[in-house]
Order: structure tokens, then C-alpha cells, then sequence
């Protein structure tokens, strides 16, 4: 084997620690005679200590590319993939790269390891992660996916796959919704792809590595091919099917480890139907219990009946051991003293085989409950939506009882499905769909009066926009000013594609300049006004336009770089949005680390933590602890102008390209400047004492104000009830200066949850 480059088809498998997993596995299956495109492996000993190809190495690589091909560069870590540990997506990976563009490319790949993967590595209780490069021949598939060959959720033997149209590279980064595939062996399944050829392929490939595969495949020119193999990271144990009395019989030992007799404690909820034979819970293996009072340390789910183990406890470590080790769950309902008594009185105790007891609700105990919420279901704090699943819950109990020739419980549950069947929504007609396919922006915590002249010149756009025909008619929208709190709310999909289509209105209207100049002659007559004349209104309405063009400009600018794989049009994205001047935030920084004077800094920008919610008095503090940060780091300064030239020659983009980045990046700083003039006029601004409660409604092209009770009622309806996703998505729009940064995240899907200090934090959405 020579010291340079390595072919996949004949390199030497036992130099894994040279090339790495990624490289060895690839190898394997080539030589195994499954079908891998052809590649070469740069080993870790043909880089120098700076990270560089020698020379004799980076010859004969360029010497053994064809000019006319296109390549995928990939990294094989020396530790890639181990029993317990998975590093896919810790390096860099470039495709469709060209031939004069692989030295490059294979030594910023073998260099992301000093940066990227060292919190991983820590992780895992290793320090290494050095790496090798693979370059391979790039595919045009048609479809490309994920294949498991075990279930990595329960272990399962079958076969699971989640593909997606094109290139793998939208699915693993998870900008592509993918269609998801299961079957077992023998069993047919349909898709675009040959899925026989796959299962077959994916059989050689356990033959070969000997253990369960998560494999990477692309289906191009009529063909199945393997990119990359790795042992499943996840895979756990079947979850244990327990009888339901068994089930039952652990949660009661657990309950009484924990101190809760059998007298303070009652099983509930539509689960007892479980019990009594028929097996048609909604969640499977579930049960709510309801509990006196307990001296369990318990976290309170705001705006919500149940109450979990907090974390951290034995209590909650051996919360989670139960579930794991019985495939149930539980949920705690406190109750009153009186209101448990209540309960018990309404209560039967049920044997189980093998002589425990158990309390549980009579059956028409629980209908009481149901009957209960469907009688609340158009109250303030009920909700239309839940009455209406819990109708549905009845009249499939009443299916289920009729089928077990159960006649009496039937009859019970067909009365009450009756007598509920015609829930209204009371007092409003309006709907914009369920909570959970809603587009959120707030609620905010802003004070009404400051945020409300944006909603109001936001009314007057979305009116001007229904008018006019060169602008897309707008997105039903639902704007509500309550609890001394802000929220705005459309369907999300209707909402995207409007901000998509306002975005390629506003750059073929050519508008910027004129709206930029607009409202900077708006704001520099109102800096001259103070108190409560100040008309927002006016500054805001020249920002509507460019604020929601905003909003569809990834959308439009993810189509229009289609041809690019995703990894590239972030490097796109990133250089053509980082503004040519400093933020204002940017320009301080650099102003108070020339001066290191927080005092006068603070004095000559004390509104630095002004905003929305209200004016603050701490801008020295701020300014103490902004300085020990730029201390640390260094302020990032560069020409993104010139890099952005490099990089619109370099990768051959067009004029209609280049100009849709520009504009992005327009009004990125429109809003930028917008920020800084809200925060710095916010002292001149008189705040108003009352809460201010109502709304308007857009809805056909019509604005329709809506009064307090009714604003109040669909708060309940659609903010109180709102449902939050933990899947965060999106292109970063500037990286700061700092590519990478190490330390632990905490996603936070809601305003009242507590962050620790020093975590990143992911949010949905910066409202």
C-alpha cells in the first residue's frame, strides 16, 4: 500500500486506524460486492501537521479525478461510528464538487475536526477525532434515504426507511419532509424505488458487518446504490408488552415505594375501559391517577391538570425506569381533600389475577366525568376543539360496547353522544384551523400601547394588499391585544406561501430605496416630538412591506438555489446576508471596546435595553458584562463584499440570484436600523396604565374589529391551548465571526420555561 491515495476497491481493511470508519466500511461493501460508487481515501498520513495534503499526496490525488466528473467529498473520522457512538454530520461534507476545487475542499474537510466534533468527542470519552476524507463520484438520484434494518425505536425486526425526492442530504439535515417506509421480510411494499433490491442489498450488508445497519442508499439511473453503512447508535431492547394487569400491578408497587397507599390514590380516565376488557385507550398504556395530597416533590404543568416527578429525583429517574421497563406511563391529578373523598365515594375496588387490588372508577362514573367536559366545551377555558374529541372518544366507546353486546353501556354513552352531537362555537364563527397548525408571532410581552400601532399599520397593509393587484392577496390573519399581552396568527403554510410570493412582489416593485428613505424622513420629524403625540403609526407603515418580504426570503431563496446542495446555499445564504457595515449593536460593541469605558458608553446609549416591554435602567451593567465578552472574543472584521464577488464567480451565480441575496440582506438592515431607533426613542414615549383588549380579524379581504369578550374568548380558544413543536428549523443568517461554539443546549418551547445560565438556547421563534 503506498503512502498517498488509496482506492476503495483494493485498500487494505485492516488500516482502519489510518482511514477510518467511514472509508473502512465503504470499503467492506465495495469489496463485498455491494454496490458503492467508485472513490479514492485520503488517509490521515497524507496531511501535514496544519492540516495540508503533502504534495506527493495532493498529485496523485488531482491525477486520479476526471475533470469532467463531479465529486463528494466526506469525512471517515478515526473513531467514525463506533458500537455505542455515532459522528455523522460532526464534519464538513461538500458535494458536487468540482475537479479544481478537491484540494480545497478535502483539506477544509479533514480540518473541520478541530473544530466541530471536540464537544462529540468529549461526549463519547474520547480524543480522537482525527479524520481521513473520502472523495467519491457523485450520484444523481432520483430518490435517496435512510434505511434501518432493525427498528431503531423498539428493535423490531423489520426493515424501516424514510426517503425523499433528490439528494440524501435534505433528509439528514431535515429541511425535506420524507415519506417513511416499514415492512417485514417477505412482506410487499411500494415506493418509486426498488424496495426488493433494497432488502436485499441491506441482507448482504448484516452478512458483512455481522450486526444491525443504518444505511445510508440513493436510487439513481434505475439503480440501488450504498453510500454509507454505520451500526445503529440507537437501537434499544423491545419494550417489554406487559398484560394490563401486570402493567397495573408494577405501578402499584411503584406507588407504594413511593409512600402512597392504596386509600389515597384512585386509577381514572377513559383508561378503566382498559381494565375491563376492552382496548381502546387513545394513548396505549396510559392511566391518569388522581391523588390527595403527597409529599413528592412534583413540577406543576402551568394550565394544566397533571403534575409530573420533577427531575433530577429518585422519584423521576425511577419514573422513567418504569415506563422503559413496563411500556406504561401515568400522569398525577391533584385533588382537595374533599373533592378525593368525593371521588372515593364513587369508586369500587377490583381484584386482579393474582389476588391485588386495585381502586378504580365505576364505568359510569367515568361517562359523569366525559359528560362533564362536553358540557363546558363552549366555556371560557374549555374550548370547541376539546368538546369535539371527546365526543368523538364517546361515540367510540359506544362502537366498542355495542360490539361486546354491552346493550345498558352503549345506550348510556349513545345518549349522551346525542345530546352533545351539536356543540356550537359560541359567540364567534371565525376559524383559522386547529392550535397546532397555527404560525405564532408573540404572545408578546410587550406593552399594548407601544405594540399596537405596529398592528395597526399592519391592518392597513394587509387591507392595501387585498386591493391591490400587483400584491398577493393576504393570509387570513387573527390579531388579538389581551392580558396585557400580543399575539398574531395565521395558518402557517397560507402564511409562508403569502411572505414568499410578498417577497418576489416587493424586489419586481424595485421598492427598498424609496421605503427606506420614506421612513427615515417618518422617524428623523418624529424624534422631535415627545409624550403621547408621537404617532407610531407613522414610521411603522413605510415597514410593513419590507418587514414580511422578509419573512419569504429564505423560502424564495431556497427555490431559486435548488441547484445547489443544501450545505452550499447555507454558505451562500451566509456570506450574502452578513451586512457590508456593522449592526448598530456591532457598531457599540466596537465603541465601547476601543473606549473600555463602560460608564461613558452607558451614558451615551442608555437605552441599550429598551424595548417593547418597557424601558430598563441597566445599561452600565450591561456594558460591564458586553466588555469581558469582546475581551474574549475579538470583534470579527472582514470584507464581505469581496468575499461575496469570490464567491458569486466561483460558483457561477446569476444576476436574478445575486440580486434576490442583496435584497435579503436589505432588509436585514432595514430592520436592523428600524430596532435601533424603536429602542432609542422608546423613552420619549408615555406608557398607558390600561390593558388594552381587542382585536381585529382579517378574513376575505376584510378587516373586522372584534370587542373584548369575544377577544378574551379566542385567547382561551386558540393562545391558552396552544400547542408548541420542538422541531426547530432555519438557516442561520450570520454566524457572528465564530463558526462553532461548544456547551449545552436547552430548547425552549415556551416563554415561562427557565433556562440555566451559560446555555444556548434554541427557540421556535425569537417571540
Amino acid at each position: 500500500m503506498s503512502s498517498g491515495v488509496y482506492s476503495l476497491d483494493n485498500v487494505d481493511l485492516s488500516a482502519v486506524s489510518d482511514i477510518g470508519g467511514k472509508a473502512t466500511n465503504l470499503a467492506r461493501m465495495l469489496q463485498g460486492g455491494l454496490p458503492v460508487p467508485e472513490g479514492l481515501i485520503i488517509p490521515l498520513k497524507a496531511f501535514d501537521k496544519e492540516g495540508k495534503l503533502l504534495a506527493d499526496s495532493r498529485e496523485e490525488l488531482i491525477s486520479r479525478l476526471k475533470s469532467e466528473k463531479l465529486y463528494a467529498v466526506r469525512s471517515s473520522a478515526l473513531s467514525e461510528d463506533s458500537e455505542d457512538a455515532s459522528w455523522a454530520g460532526q464534519f464538513e461534507t461538500f458535494l458536487n464538487t468540482k475537479h479544481q476545487d478537491i484540494v480545497n475542499k478535502v483539506e477544509e474537510c479533514h480540518n473541520s475536526a478541530k473544530s466541530r466534533a471536540k464537544a462529540y468527542a468529549k461526549a463519547k470519552n474520547t480524543e480522537e477525532f482525527n479524520i481521513a476524507v473520502v472523495v467519491q463520484e457523485m450520484l444523481k438520484p432520483e430518490y435517496a434515504g435512510v434505511l434501518f434494518t432493525k427498528d431503531p425505536l423498539t428493535g423490531e425486526d423489520r426493515m424501516v426507511t424514510e426517503y425523499v425526492e433528490g439528494l440524501g442530504e435534505e433528509l439528514v439535515s431535515g429541511r425535506a419532509d420524507p415519506e417513511r417506509l416499514s415492512w417485514k421480510s417477505g412482506e410487499v411494499a411500494d415506493a418509486p424505488f426498488n424496495v426488493e433490491e433494497l432488502e436485499h442489498l441491506a441482507k448482504q450488508a448484516i452478512k458483512i458487518f455481522n450486526t444491525p445497519q443504518d444505511i445510508e442508499w440513493a436510487w439513481a439511473n434505475n439503480k440501488m446504490w450504498f453510500v454509507q453503512a454505520r451500526p445503529i447508535t440507537t437501537l434499544g431492547e423491545p419494550t417489554p408488552k406487559l398484560s394490563i394487569e401486570d402493567g397495573l400491578i408494577e405501578m402499584v408497587k411503584l406507588l407504594e415505594a413511593w409512600g402512597m397507599k392504596p386509600n389515597n390514590w384512585i386509577l381514572s380516565g377513559q383508561y378503566v375501559y382498559k381494565i375491563m376488557g376492552y382496548d381502546i385507550s387513545v394513548r396505549q398504556g396510559h392511566h391518569n391517577i388522581l391523588v390527595d395530597e403527597t409529599m413528592i416533590p412534583w413540577k406543576i404543568s402551568k394550565d394544566a391538570l397533571e403534575i409530573y416527578p420533577m427531575a433530577d429525583t429518585q422519584y423521576s429517574k425511577d419514573y422513567q425506569a418504569f415506563i422503559k421497563n413496563t411500556g406504561y406511563e401515568f400522569d398525577m391529578i391533584p385533588l382537595s381533600k374533599q373533592r378525593f373523598a368525593d371521588e372515593l365515594t364513587r369508586t369500587k375496588k377490583k381484584s386482579l389475577p393474582n389476588g391485588e387490588k386495585i381502586q378504580i372508577h365505576t364505568i359510569l362514573g367515568q361517562l359523569d366525568t366525559l359528560k362533564d367536559i362536553l358540557s363546558k366545551s363552549d366555556e371560557k377555558g374549555w374550548g370547541y376543539e376539546k368538546g369535539q374529541r371527546i365526543l368523538i372518544l364517546v361515540e367510540e366507546l359506544q362502537t366498542e360496547f355495542d360490539r361486546a353486546e354491552k346493550r345498558d353501556l352503549a345506550l348510556e354513552h349513545k345518549k349522551v353522544a346525542e345530546q352533545y352531537k351539536n356543540l356550537k362555537k359560541r359567540g364567534f364563527s371565525y376559524d383559522i384551523g386547529l392550535p397546532e397548525d397555527l404560525f405564532y408571532w408573540g404572545p408578546t410581552r410587550a406593552e399594548p400601547l407601544y405594540m399596537s400601532d405596529f398592528m395597526v399599520a399592519a391592518e392597513e397593509f394587509w387591507k392595501q394588499a387585498s386591493e391591490k393587484p400587483d400584491l398577493p392577496d393576504p393570509a387570513d390573519t387573527l390579531v388579538l391585544f389581551c392580558k396585557s399581552k400580543i399575539v398574531w396568527l395565521n395558518n402557517a403554510q397560507r402564511f409562508s406561501d403569502f411572505t414568499e410570493r410578498l417577497f418576489t412582489a416587493y424586489e419586481n416593485q424595485n421598492r427598498f430605496e424609496k421605503d427606506f428613505r420614506s421612513w427615515k424622513a417618518a422617524v428623523k420629524e418624529l424624534d422631535k416630538i415627545k409624550g403621547d403625540a408621537i404617532d407610531l403609526v407613522k414610521a411603522w407603515k413605510f415597514t410593513i412591506f419590507a418587514e414580511f418580504s422578509l419573512y419569504g426570503a429564505e423560502t424564495v431563496l431556497v427555490k431559486r438555489l435548488k441547484r445547489f446542495d443544501p450545505n452550499t446555499r447555507q454558505e451562500i445564504w451566509g456570506a450574502f446576508t452578513v451586512p457590508d457595515t456593522a449592526t448598530f449593536l456591532g457598531r457599540i460593541d466596537a465603541e465601547l471596546f476601543e473606549s473600555h469605558d463602560p460608564k461613558s458608553i452607558a451614558k451615551k446609549y442608555p437605552w441599550i435595553e429598551d424595548g417593547y416591554a418597557g424601558v430598563s435602567n441597566n445599561a452600565e451593567k450591561y456594558f460591564v458584562g458586553r466588555l469581558k465578552v469582546l475581551k474574549e472574543n475579538p470583534l470579527n472584521v472582514s470584507n464581505h463584499k469581496k468575499d461575496r464577488i469570490k464567491m458569486a464567480k466561483d460558483l457561477g451565480l446569476t444576476s436574478e440570484e445575486i440580486s434576490a441575496l442583496d435584497l435579503a440582506r436589505q432588509l436585514a438592515e432595514f430592520m436592523d436600523e428600524r430596532k435601533a431607533w424603536m429602542m432609542r426613542t422608546r423613552r420619549n414615549i408615555k406608557s398607558s396604565a390600561n390593558d388594552l383588549t381587542d382585536g381585529w380579524i382579517f378574513d376575505n379581504g376584510k378587516v373586522t374589529l372584534i370587542d373584548k369578550e369575544e377577544t378574551e374568548e379566542l385567547w382561551d380558544r386558540y393562545v391558552d391551548f396552544k400547542v408548541s413543536t420542538s422541531a426547530v428549523t432555519g438557516i442561520v443568517a450570520s454566524n457572528g465571526g465564530k463558526h462553532f461554539t461548544n456547551g449545552t443546549v436547552k430548547v425552549v418551547n415556551s416563554p415561562t420555561d427557565n433556562v440555566p445560565d451559560g446555555h444556548i438556547v434554541i427557540v421556535p421563534s425569537t417571540s
